[in-house]
């Protein structure tokens, strides 16, 4: 970029003030979002270690696994656009789960005997301890379907997570390069704006003592 916009040899404090305003305030957009974008993914990548940490308690506890389900969807929404990664890594465990879900057997709630029409509370159960059905009487209601996470799938899921949290950690090591480059160039130009006005006040005073 010319410094000189006037048509004029002459380079005014001023000038070049308003040359190194330009140039750093582009630089500074690009390092901004350079910024950002780092502290998304570093955040992405937290996510991902978040959802193998679940899966691991979820293989020692054998717990339901509609918590991770939730879990991926929403690091699925929040991350999966900026990073494809997330969506790679996620979407297909995510889609087994659902699938999982689908299949998986629906059971009715237990209810205690002291708890079933007829009885009193404290008291025997006049009734084999199953709720009885028919009209009139109360049907447990069904409670939603469980799954769990085994061995493999533990193992499986938090390779395939690792792989693609070493992948954004390479991305943010090249990305704070180009952080470090921004910075730099910014140092560049402010110490060239800083030696050009030097130069001039130098030739401005060269000038007036000439006069003198």
């Amino acid at each position: 970029m010319s410094i000189n916009t006037t048509g004029s040899n002459y380079m005014s404090n001023t000038s070049i003030l308003e040359w190194m305003e330009l140039k750093t305030e582009t630089l500074y957009g690009k390092m901004k979002t350079a910024m950002d974008q780092s502290n998304h993914r570093v955040a992405a990548e937290d996510a991902l270690n978040d959802i193998k940490a679940k899966v691991d308690d979820l293989k020692a506890s054998g717990a339901d696994a509609a918590e991770l389900r939730q879990s991926i969807n929403d690091t699925i929404a929040k991350y999966g656009a900026e990073f494809p990664e997330v969506g790679e890594v996620l979407q297909p465990i995510a889609d087994e789960l659902s699938k999982r879900y689908e299949v998986a057997p629906r059971v009715r709630q237990q209810i205690p005997s002291n708890n079933l029409p007829g009885t009193r509370s404290g008291s025997m159960a006049v009734s084999s301890g199953s709720a009885p059905t028919g009209p009139g009487k109360l049907t447990p209601p069904l409670l939603p379907p469980k799954v769990k996470i085994t061995s493999d799938d533990a193992e499986r899921w938090t390779k395939e997570i690792g792989n693609k949290v070493d992948t954004l950690g390479k991305q943010d090591q090249l990305g704070l390069i180009y952080i470090q480059d921004f910075n730099s160039q910014l140092s560049r130009t402010k110490d060239t704006a800083s030696a050009l006005m030097a130069a001039a006040d130098k030739a401005s005073d060269n000038i007036v003592s000439h006069i003198g």
